[in-house]
């Protein structure tokens, strides 16, 4: 049987993906580790544990992702998103494994007017994209030069069944009207994003990991594409009596939407979460 490394365990996607992994009868000896048990960036632990393992496959979603924070400690990101991917590719390369899996983002693509797709340019907003398109880099760097078989995934904004992690739009936007009767948007609120279900996330990774057929491609990933107002506006809907409140638009304030007909077609990924499913689980949260 193939052994498989997933980093990244304890966070929003790695917690998801190994409950499903759990569920589901998939036929791999998985490793799942965190920085308890397997930390990225010391080098003597990442070359003992590729000595012992013998993987196949790395699933790399160990990341730190928060785009504020990101600007406040850009070494700490540099640190643990850059080098932590370097040490797991240099010593999978010299263990020989066979493939690797990056979990990236869309946000490498930074900003746009219209629908990017996988040959959009890399332009980022931040330095948490920024560290993501290096990430990218390294990982087809050690493809070219070792015929290391890759794929990335760059999802867009993943939302739903964050019990245990940090808060996102959703999470503040319900809190905000159900106990407020106001929800805050930043500029005209138009701006807009994919929205994906941490679920249909995990679901691409798995058909990723289960793919023999193709090597070294790149998916962009979304779904339910809505602006922030139109989103606020259906969570509004459950709690009556809410308002909108406008302030001045942020380095958030921008527009990313991707095509995913790409990973549909070539790996047959099918969301299962639209957005009145993402709507309805917030709201069941928080009632």
């Amino acid at each position: 049987m193939k052994n498989v490394l997933i980093t990244g365990v304890e966070g929003y996607v790695g917690s998801n993906l190994k409950k499903i992994i759990n569920q589901k009868n998939i036929n791999y000896n998985f490793f799942f580790t965190d920085i308890n048990n397997l930390n990225i960036l010391e080098r003597n632990q990442v070359k003992e544990f590729f000595k012992k393992k013998k993987i196949h496959t790395v699933i790399h979603l160990a990341t730190l992702q928060n785009v504020n924070e990101s600007f406040d400690k850009p070494v700490k990101y540099i640190n643990t998103n850059i080098i932590g991917t370097s040490n797991l590719l240099e010593f999978a390369n010299k263990f020989e494994i066979k493939r690797f899996i990056l979990l990236s983002s869309l946000t490498v693509n930074g900003s746009n007017n219209g629908t990017i797709n996988e040959k959009s340019s890399i332009n980022p907003n931040h330095i948490y994209g920024a560290t993501k398109a290096a990430c990218e880099a390294l990982v087809k760097s050690y493809s070219n030069r070792y015929n290391m078989k890759y794929f990335i995934l760059r999802p867009n904004l993943i939302v739903g069944n964050n019990k245990n992690h940090n808060e996102n739009f959703f999470d503040f936007i319900t809190k905000e009207i159900k106990n407020k009767k106001t929800y805050t948007l930043f500029g005209n609120g138009k701006h807009k994003r994919d929205w994906i279900h941490v679920f249909d996330v995990c679901s691409a990774i798995i058909l990723l990991l289960k793919n023999n057929k193709y090597k070294n491609l790149t998916f962009a990933l979304g779904n339910n594409k809505y602006s922030f107002l139109s989103i606020a506006k259906k969570l509004a809907q459950k709690f009556p009596k809410s308002q909108p409140l406008f302030k001045k638009a942020n380095n958030q304030t921008f527009s990313l939407t991707c095509s995913s007909s790409k990973i549909k077609t070539k790996i047959g990924w099918r969301p299962r979460f639209n957005m009145n499913k993402i709507v309805n689980e917030y709201y069941e949260k928080y009632k």
